[in-house]
């Protein structure tokens, strides 16, 4: 799942506010559809570092 992130939505540097693309904050509303979200990028962060066997848990 990781790698399919990695290969089709990742955001380009430039001109990005996010790393992952095609997030949603609300759809019923249609608020902030196909953007990048913060927790999107967490969690993308988190799996990252969970595949590196380097994660010490903190909860």
């Amino acid at each position: 799942m990781v790698r399919q992130l990695d290969a089709n939505n990742l955001a380009p540097i430039e001109g990005s506010n996010g790393l992952l693309l095609h997030g949603v904050y609300h759809m019923p509303n249609k608020l902030g559809v196909d953007e990048c979200c913060i927790w999107g990028d967490y969690f993308y962060l988190e799996a990252l570092v969970r595949m590196r066997r380097i994660w010490r848990r903190y909860w």
